[in-house]
């Protein structure tokens, strides 16, 4: 998805490791050595971005 390519490289690691990986925030916090709450704000930026970028290709604008 090219959306997420657009995103920061932390960012969409994040993303990656939860929507696919199915990881655990705590160990997904972890693993990068960020706190849980970075995780949670990654994937809110995440998650809106690509949710944005999914209704615009949908509506064609």
């Amino acid at each position: 998805m090219q959306a997420l390519q657009e995103l920061p490289q932390r960012t969409q690691d994040v993303f990656v490791l939860r929507a696919f990986e199915n990881y655990k925030y705590a160990d997904i916090a972890r693993l990068m050595a960020i706190s849980t709450r970075s995780v949670e704000k990654h994937m809110a930026k995440a998650l809106a971005y690509v949710g944005a970028a999914l209704d615009r290709d949908e509506t064609g604008r």
